[in-house]
């Protein structure tokens, strides 16, 4: 795992990925679970929260991001089937400005909502 903290405008910022090289800015993500698409991995908000951090931290974009799907199957308790699929996604400027507005928004309701509770 590898942690970055970042601020943006006075709003604290904090991951945890499950993957990141900060030389050659390569972000790997593992899931486990529910079967993953390419589609599903391109929209992963996730993965562009991971983006907006590494670029916040680092000034610049992710180079390459990685989504590998260790599928799984649950009967009596939760096994690996051997199985692995890998999948790469990018993501670029629009998606880090659209993503921050959110971040933003939700900023804001969490100062309101405390303001209003504390």
């Amino acid at each position: 795992e590898f942690e970055i903290y970042a601020d943006i405008k006075g709003i604290p910022l904090f991951g945890k990925l499950d993957s990141f090289n900060p030389e050659t800015k390569v972000v790997r993500e593992i899931k486990t679970g529910k079967k993953w698409t390419q589609s599903a991995v391109d929209k992963a908000d996730q993965l562009t929260f991971y983006s907006v951090l590494v670029f916040q931290k680092y000034g610049e974009l992710p180079k390459r991001i990685f989504l590998d799907w260790v599928e799984t199957i649950e009967d009596d308790e939760l096994r690996f089937t051997g199985k692995v699929e890998t999948f790469e996604t990018k993501r670029d400027m629009a998606d880090i400005i659209s993503f921050y507005q959110r971040i933003k928004k939700a900023w804001a309701g969490i100062q309101e909502a405390t303001k209003n509770n504390y």
